[in-house]
């Protein structure tokens, strides 16, 4: 659908997102999904640091490494999300999708137009009716239509709540049809790495027909100005919730006597976003509150996240049919519909999680699924792990990761797509452990071998980029990688993400460039910063962003983006 009204303007800056998710607590450590970086408070890498290298028992730390400790795990739970759950891929890829996505058309208006900031602000003054629509008027609508959709699929699953805040804009369709331009730009982004011909992963093509006659029928979701429906949380409240209480657990694992839900709702550690999606919970399943964080409820409300941020459908399976969308891929619904099949098989689920065993596990989750019709967690981990044997370009990018030597082309997508595939093979066989990573990393849970397992896997699966005391970003030092090639690939990673930065403010951001990479790097002027961004940028686009007249933006500077949590 064309939207070139230049009398609809938009009534707010509808990619204002939140950037970080903290871990509260004076914000002793944060997640930035934009930056994909891990922050702690320069005492909480004190404490750390002073805890010997290995697996350690939370009853063997002093107060303060505990804290720590339970702080890192939260903000690891974070980047385990964000990288091992196709929800947080998905949500880590839109980022380098809106640029890649919009590559070609960006060259096109370049060399039809010249270079110009922003596109948005350009549309809005100059936008005509499709009839005058002259062919570089269609590359524009093309690059505002292609990045809006992502940017609203990334509003609708990380806090639906907020929708009435962009479902005005000129750029907005609909609902479904935001989702499947977001994930067939994530399945193209993918297939460019591992599945060029896709012949496993699923082809976006084949949604075309039936989202047509869906449009034509006026399907709810599929046709403009369709009513919007949205469920009662997003992953931001179910990523929140989960870290919160797998980082409750583990503080609280070595306790004697573990403080009671009661006391831990009393102390306010479940305020706000970090409650919301377990009261949820409560509340749909019908289960009266627990009297420990360690009851088998709990143990169900943590399987539940894990199920409801793991879709297949949409990234590794296709959608069948189309019409359920929204049912079979969006975070929210998913928890909604599994809590209402956990509510009628409660008692059976709780004796199976009841000890947070591997087998309970996948016991579990087969009866909340089978009860809810909601795909499994495990159904998307089986589904990625067989992908090597049918993508040859899955095995090579495996093999390009187990050095950290990686190809430079789209070299992001590829390693979080190889990082997704090897997380989701160890999840396999060890599904208790990334699902109760608090319950399991706190105590001495049975053999020396056993402890050696959940050591290996947090290691493997720690967060790639973290700062130091100084606030810089380094590359985490990784087991069995040269460290000069983990250094390498950390430098061309965040070349890319620079270039990714300034493709969105040349896209829809107010004013001049802002080369704001100071969270990246205190070791170099602003002056070197710039240049490293602009040729980088122009390596890509053959033009320095200096070279890009301005244009001024109708629409407010700025408005507060939605709430952090903080």
């Amino acid at each position: 659908m064309n939207h070139s009204d230049a009398d609809h303007l938009a009534t707010s800056e509808a990619w204002l997102l939140p950037t970080e998710l903290y871990s509260c607590w004076n914000a002793r450590g944060l997640y930035s999904p934009l930056q994909f970086v891990l922050r702690l408070r320069p005492d909480v890498h004190r404490a750390l640091e002073s805890i010997p290298s290995g697996w350690h028992s939370a009853s063997d730390l002093s107060v303060d490494q505990l804290y720590a400790a339970s702080t890192y795990l939260h903000e690891t739970i974070h980047w385990w999300q964000h990288v091992g759950s196709s929800v947080g891929l998905s949500l880590s890829l839109l980022y380098p999708a809106q640029a890649h996505l919009n590559h070609r058309h960006l060259i096109n208006l370049l060399r039809e137009r010249g270079p110009f900031k922003s596109i948005r602000a350009h549309n809005l003054r100059t936008a005509v009716s499709r009839d005058n629509e002259a062919a570089v008027d269609r590359e524009i609508n093309i690059i505002l239509n292609n990045w809006h959709d992502i940017e609203f699929y990334r509003y609708f699953i990380t806090d639906p709540s907020h929708a009435s805040s962009f479902t005005d804009d000129k750029y907005y369709e609909s609902q479904c049809h935001s989702y499947q331009v977001a994930l067939g730009a994530l399945l193209w982004l993918m297939s460019s790495v591992i599945d060029p011909e896709v012949r496993t992963l699923p082809d976006p093509r084949r949604w075309e027909q039936e989202s047509t006659t869906l449009t034509d029928e006026r399907a709810e979701g599929f046709y403009f100005g369709s009513p919007i429906r949205i469920p009662p949380l997003g992953a931001r409240q179910i990523f929140e919730g989960q870290a919160r209480v797998c980082q409750l657990q583990y503080l609280f694992r070595a306790a004697s006597p573990a403080p009671s839900f009661e006391e831990v709702v009393n102390e306010r550690h479940l305020d706000g976003v970090y409650g919301e999606a377990l009261a949820w919970f409560l509340e749909l399943s019908e289960i009266t509150p627990p009297a420990t964080l360690f009851a088998p409820a709990i143990a169900a409300f943590l399987l539940i996240c894990d199920i409801a941020i793991n879709p297949a459908a949409g990234l590794a399976t296709h959608f069948s049919p189309l019409r359920s969308l929204l049912e079979q891929h969006d975070p929210g619904y998913r928890f909604v519909r599994l809590c209402r099949g956990l509510q009628r098989h409660k008692e059976r689920v709780f004796s199976l999680i009841a000890s947070y065993t591997a087998d309970g596990y996948r016991q579990a989750s087969e009866v909340i699924c089978s009860a809810s019709g909601v795909s499994s967690a495990l159904a998307l981990a089986n589904t990625v792990s067989n992908w090597s044997s049918s993508m040859p370009g899955l095995a090579k990018l495996l093999e390009e990761e187990s050095t950290f030597e990686f190809v430079d082309a789209n070299l992001p997508v590829r390693l979080f797509v190889a990082r997704f595939a090897r997380f989701q093979a160890d999840k396999l066989a060890h599904p208790e452990i990334f699902c109760w990573p608090g319950y399991w990393g706190a105590g001495k849970q049975g053999t020396e071998e056993r402890a050696q397992v959940i050591w290996r896997l947090f290691s493997e699966h720690g967060a790639l980029f973290v700062d130091k005391e100084d606030g810089d970003v380094y590359p985490r030092i990784l087991p069995d990688r040269d460290q000069a090639l983990v250094q390498q690939t950390f430098d061309k990673f965040y070349t890319w993400v620079a270039t990714y930065d300034l493709v969105r403010q040349w896209t829809v951001g107010s004013g001049d460039f802002v080369y704001d990479f100071g969270w990246l790097t205190s070791k170099f002027s602003q002056d070197e910063v710039v240049e490293w961004a602009n040729t980088s940028f122009a390596h890509v686009f053959g033009v320095s962003p200096r070279d890009f007249r301005i244009i001024p933006s109708l629409e407010p500077p700025s408005l507060s983006p939605i709430p952090d949590g903080s």
